[in-house]
């Protein structure tokens, strides 16, 4: 064992930011993880963190998991610092850091409650609000929402070509840590071998893996908030298309139809790399370009089974982000009911609380929508949709016993 990292990469004479300080976690048993880092070169980067993340869905499977929005972090956060809106805020509060606590459950964070983090405009309430978080996920977050596609996709395709118990479940494969809420960074240099390449990465993995939620957003306090479409123009293009082809939406299970289909459309470079893959597993020789022939009309064979399988109601629950995105979208457009500011966000907190948590804390009405005729996603998933106070915390005190 060296007595110094390996991979240090902060020089000790100039000062550090505070947050650089909290991911950067020197000692012994640091060092010590470098080492066999290095030595265990048979183990790949890529191998390792599948395995860190598979045991940390391990872990999750047997735990209680609740997704709050953003107005349940709020609530938490006010209830925190002596200020709750309501006083039963307080008293949600506190029984979900028991409950936290007591491992009985935990409240992973998802890269919508990232980006709206950074709404709150005054930076000492982001940090908070921040450290709230870190005290309910216990560092837990649901993959970035172009994984968890990814995965699903995958696992949907695997499971019925080679049989559903040839695949890990797909609830035990949607996790991560907080620190890479936003997405996983890869470092590579040129100048270093496979080997050392591998072992930095692995380093890199641990280290961002053990960050905080609050030195995420502290480490982007300068940078403002992530890009994202959630703006006026972004809502009136939506409400012009849904104008534009409201024919189309003449009955809900026409308007399913049309956002399964535009859904598939927008995955295509995803089906086709997973095709991909799959040539290069079976042939052990290079996939053909993603534009030949054979690679296009492989993507659209895929494409169209899919929508096929739920044009004809074979397959719902087994494909989330399709599943949920579209039937949202669907109910909205029969409705006729016009998109609003923060919709998207919406749509994304559907997701991951749905497809991967117990219970999912929101607003009336989208909680009113989920729950409800034509989608009742509640009763689909398995997962309780609530938006009264007093039933939340009835929720909450009936996990006590």
């Amino acid at each position: 064992m060296t007595t110094k990292s390996r991979i240090n990469c902060i020089d000790d004479d100039n000062p550090k930011p505070a947050w650089l300080q909290a991911i950067w976690q020197g000692g012994p048993d640091i060092r010590e993880r470098e080492e066999r880092h290095f030595a265990e070169e048979h183990v790949s980067a890529a191998q390792y963190s599948r395995s860190r993340r598979l045991a940390l869905g391990a872990e999750m499977l047997g735990k209680t998991c609740i997704y709050m929005d953003q107005k349940y972090w709020i609530y938490c956060r006010d209830a925190m610092i002596g200020c709750p809106q309501k006083p039963i805020h307080t008293d949600i509060w506190n029984t979900l850091k028991v409950l936290v606590e007591s491992d009985r459950a935990v409240c992973p964070v998802a890269y919508p409650i990232y980006a709206e983090t950074f709404k709150q405009g005054d930076l000492e309430k982001r940090r908070i609000i921040a450290t709230v978080i870190d005290t309910l996920s216990r560092g837990v977050a649901i993959q970035p929402f172009p994984e968890l596609i990814r995965i699903e996709l995958y696992h949907l395709i695997e499971s019925n070509l080679k049989g559903i118990d040839t695949v890990y479940p797909l609830r035990r494969l949607a996790w991560t840590y907080t620190g890479w809420v936003v997405g996983e960074i890869v470092y590579y240099s040129p100048i270093f071998t496979a080997a050392v390449n591998d072992a930095i990465q692995k380093c890199m993995f641990d280290q961002i893996s053990a960050a905080r939620f609050s030195t995420i957003i502290e480490a982007m306090a300068d940078e403002g908030m992530p890009p994202h479409n959630d703006n006026v123009e972004f809502y009136e293009k939506l409400n012009a298309g849904a104008t534009q082809y409201r024919q189309e939406a003449a009955t809900f299970e026409m308007a399913f139809q049309g956002e399964v289909a535009g859904f598939l459309d927008g995955i295509r470079p995803e089906i086709t790399s997973f095709l991909a893959h799959q040539f290069c597993t079976a042939t052990k020789q290079p996939a053909p370009s993603p534009d030949s022939p054979e690679a296009v009309e492989a993507t659209r064979l895929t494409r169209n089974l899919i929508y096929h399988a739920y044009r004809l109601g074979k397959w719902t629950t087994q494909f989330p982000a399709l599943h949920i995105g579209s039937g949202i979208h669907a109910a909205v457009r029969h409705r006729r009911q016009p998109y609003k500011l923060g919709d998207l966000w919406d749509n994304l907190h559907a997701h991951a609380a749905l497809g991967y948590c117990n219970a999912f804390f929101t607003e009336k009405n989208l909680g009113h929508l989920l729950s409800s005729k034509p989608l009742d996603y509640d009763k689909a998933y398995g997962c309780r949709v609530i938006w009264k106070e007093k039933e939340v915390l009835s929720y909450l005190e009936s996990l006590m016993k």
